[in-house]
């Protein structure tokens, strides 16, 4: 309840059926960064009834990178979607290491070779501009200036310098509390409840 679940979609596309509206800015970082590493939380629409933990009325959605999930994300519809590890134990790259971990609380285990993963840069585009939750792979300085409109649509900054460098050392030092149980887990995919998709 605690570390609500985000929500994996396909296509930015599917962001009007979720988000009850999407700021210029939130457009802005899906041009530049979609599909990657990037968590966005928009406000819910009301009719949106899935159970996602205690989110306040907010959906925080993101489009992988990974043709695999991608390709079931397809099939099956938007998926509600947390990491497939346990608080404290090191986070699985494949199926078997997964299904080793998690053994009968999963039904379903699909294996795809070895999954590496970026930390998702999460950002709240439900206030004005956008407003970094948890640092990531993209840095908050570039986050800044597609979300602010100084680069052009669809295009990222170049490198930031050392402001780049202390975000990444920052993020996967997040990430390494997160796998050793010390961070709040980020509601990602690894392991997932589907939802048919509604449109």
């Amino acid at each position: 309840r605690q570390a609500p679940l985000s929500v994996l979609i396909r296509s930015p596309r599917q962001v009007g059926g979720l988000a009850a509206e999407i700021p210029e800015a939130a457009e802005r970082l899906m041009a530049s960064y979609w599909p990657g590493p990037l968590t966005l939380i928009f406000r819910a629409q009301e009719g949106l009834t899935w159970y996602l933990g205690e989110s306040e009325g907010a959906v925080a959605l993101r489009m992988p990178t990974d043709d695999l999930t991608l390709s079931i994300v397809a099939e099956i519809g938007p998926l509600a979607a947390t990491l497939a590890s346990k608080l404290g134990m090191p986070l699985p790259s494949t199926g078997q290491e997964a299904q080793g971990l998690l053994r009968k609380a999963v039904q379903v285990y699909v294996e795809g070779g070895r999954r590496e993963q970026e930390p998702s840069t999460i950002v709240d585009v439900t206030r004005e501009g956008a407003v970094i939750l948890r640092r990531g792979a993209i840095p908050a300085a570039h986050v800044e200036q597609v979300a602010s409109g100084a680069v052009g649509w669809g295009q990222r900054p170049g490198d930031a310098g050392p402001a780049a460098e202390t975000d990444a050392e920052a993020a996967a030092d997040d990430l390494m509390q997160e796998r050793a149980g010390t961070a709040r887990p980020e509601a990602e995919t690894e392991v997932a409840d589907a939802d048919r998709d509604r449109g």
